[in-house]
């Protein structure tokens, strides 16, 4: 069970109308910065102008980010998308001058994600710490190597196009199979393109 009490966070809709009351011609504008080639899982960027000459000239206030995936939690099942907008959003001015001292930097939004992560059914787990899911994930990175070997791109610039791909996770040891299914269909493509290349 979640350790924390949803109550003690603001949900986004609650930080939206505290930034157009501090900034009247603020803008906040969002991004894709990553998206996973089945759109299953997304990255997005939110960034706030307390003018539209700030944004003219790119000077953000703060910027934000945030991370979805299709399908986990309710929400997610149908808006996985606007659920990241609105984390990234929430971040973002949490990030800005609007701070206040002594509450949360995570909205409501991003602890209902933390809540979700920690309701995994022992199944899920279980899975996770069978022989066959970690025999499953040696294949799968074996062949993600194999087929870096077989487009031309280097074992360490695999490594670092997978954690990319992955979302930017710190080591290729943390990628599980999905990661490692996104890395391998990127392959093509990246060597096509000269990824990683001086």
């Amino acid at each position: 069970m979640p350790q924390f009490n949803l109550a003690d966070y603001e949900e986004v809709k609650d930080r939206i109308p505290k930034f157009y009351e501090r900034y009247p011609e603020g803008r906040i504008i969002t991004r894709v910065a990553w998206i996973a080639e089945d759109a299953s899982r997304i990255i997005i960027e939110a960034s706030l102008y307390a003018s539209p000459e700030d944004q003219q000239m790119k000077l953000a206030l703060a910027t934000g980010l945030a991370e979805e995936t299709q399908g986990v939690g309710m929400v997610n099942k149908t808006a996985h998308v606007e659920n990241c907008e609105t984390s990234a959003i929430g971040r973002a001015i949490y990030n800005s001058p609007l701070a206040e001292p002594g509450k949360p930097r995570p909205s409501r939004e991003e602890m209902e994600k933390v809540a979700r992560s920690e309701k995994r059914t022992k199944k899920d787990v279980n899975l996770e710490a069978s022989e066959d899911y970690y025999e499953r994930l040696e294949k799968a990175r074996k062949a993600f190597f194999a087929h870096a070997r077989d487009v031309g791109i280097e074992s360490n610039i695999a490594k670092e196009l997978a954690k990319e791909v992955a979302g930017g996770k710190d080591s290729f040891n943390d990628l599980n199979i999905d990661d490692l299914r996104l890395a391998y269909k990127a392959l093509d493509s990246a060597a096509a393109s000269g990824w990683g290349e001086d």
